[in-house]
């Protein structure tokens, strides 16, 4: 009895944290070179993609300068302290390089709405269910302050668990523990 309440409250779980995507507003924020923007989030999974979108709105200062919304850097770490990072020029957050958003380049130097989607080639991808820490970050060194607003972030691969699943995970855990005594 006990193995099948354990079978089915580990079921449950998997169930209720099957795969999915969720989406992270980050908000609006003016970041010079080398400054970013991060927050956690409780989350389980693999992270398979990313999708990204943010108004750049460069001043003229910044536009003066070069300053690019492929500059941009997304990084990613799941609880597994695996990572993934996109775009930067000349600054990184030491992530597994997945390499440059679709829009990187001059053709990135007007305002306005840039958007990429792409997927993971790292053979260890972020995963595993806990905190994970996601940062936006103005990746060009000597970049005046850039305006980045509506920073959208989708991962691909994660959600959030369920409270019933987290909890049907505990009482197998529970039943687990108890059988050992």
């Amino acid at each position: 009895m006990k193995k099948v309440l354990l079978v089915a409250a580990v079921l449950a779980a998997a169930a209720g944290a099957a795969n999915a995507d969720v989406t992270l507003n980050l908000g609006n924020a003016s970041l010079a070179g080398g400054q970013f923007i991060s927050g956690t989030t409780g989350l389980t999974g693999t992270l398979t993609g990313m999708t990204i979108s943010f108004d750049f709105q460069p001043d003229a200062a910044a536009q003066t300068a070069g300053s690019w919304a492929g500059d941009a850097i997304l990084y990613v770490q799941g609880p597994d302290l695996n990572d993934a990072e996109w775009g930067g020029f000349n600054l990184s957050f030491g992530g597994f390089d997945e390499g440059v958003f679709s829009f990187d380049g001059p053709i990135s130097a007007p305002p306005g709405i840039y958007g990429d989607s792409q997927t993971v080639s790292n053979a260890t991808p972020p995963s595993g269910a806990g905190t994970w820490f996601i940062g936006f970050a103005n990746g060009w060194g000597s970049s005046p302050a850039v305006q980045y607003n509506n920073i959208s972030v989708t991962l691909h691969g994660v959600n959030v668990p369920t409270p019933g699943a987290m909890a049907l995970l505990g009482l197998g855990g529970l039943v687990a523990t108890r059988r050992r005594r």
